[in-house]
């Protein structure tokens, strides 16, 4: 049964994500702690999340042969990096419970960020808020690989073209989550469990991708954005009574 409810998981966040360039890590991180434990819910999240950058990727640079711009994402990779380095460490310290309660934080501050902009923001093109988006992205996507947000609230303001926002989006993601792989391999967090789990979500990431990204091009951004916004908000207030519950 739990593979078939990480399949089903796997393969939303994926539609969400092809369709979006972000989302895949927070719903798979508000529903997978509901049936696996969040250290399990964070690897498995992970591993799975390379078919998405592959898929995204391919589409926009190798079919679409899309031109990017190295100076664009060096000083946010850089600070992805810095914050990839102290999450994971955190990461490996902490216990379930503490990274349960620290999701729990951080999905309440989600929702706050995304009912704060629900109207829009803008975020002035320059290596100070560059390199903050990119620690905090780091930092979060080190913990519970739910650091998304910082850095789509960057390059949403600074780059207009879609298909550039969102190649640039899963080159940072990517190496990212590259580093934060190797970590975890050394680490010998990768177990023949993850790999199982990995296995059969990366088969509904795939799916869920491929037809995500083919509605890219044709779906509204902002009301499929409303629609993700109040999933979150009804998933993390079920995420937070089930661990006061297991506290309890």
């Amino acid at each position: 049964m739990e593979y078939l409810i990480i399949l089903i998981i796997c393969t939303i966040g994926g539609f969400a994500a092809g369709m979006t360039s972000f989302g895949y890590a927070i719903i798979c991180m508000v529903l997978m702690p509901l049936f696996v434990s969040v250290k399990t819910a964070t690897l498995v999240t992970l591993t799975t999340s390379f078919v998405i950058y592959m898929v995204i990727l391919y589409g926009s640079i190798i079919k679409m042969k899309v031109r990017l711009s190295i100076s664009m994402i060096m000083i946010p990779m850089l600070g992805s990096l810095v914050g990839r380095f102290m999450g994971n460490r955190l990461f490996q310290n902490l216990t379930n419970l503490q990274l349960v309660l620290l999701l729990c934080v951080f999905m309440v501050l989600l929702n706050i960020y995304f009912f704060a902009f629900s109207n829009g923001f803008y975020l002035k093109k320059n290596n100070k808020n560059a390199l903050i988006a990119g620690t905090i992205c780091g930092l979060f996507g080190g913990l519970n690989n739910v650091g998304g947000p910082p850095m789509v609230a960057y390059m949403y303001s600074v780059e207009q073209d879609r298909i550039k926002y969102t190649s640039y989006l899963q080159i940072i993601f990517l190496v990212g989550a590259l580093y934060s792989l190797q970590y975890h391999i050394r680490l010998g967090n990768i177990t023949h469990d993850i790999l199982s789990y990995t296995l059969v979500g990366g088969v509904g990431v795939a799916l869920g991708t491929y037809a995500g990204y083919k509605y890219f091009k044709v779906i509204n951004k902002e009301k499929l954005t409303v629609y993700i916004r109040n999933f979150i908000f009804v998933t993390s207030v079920v995420l937070i009574i089930k661990t006061v519950v297991d506290i309890l």
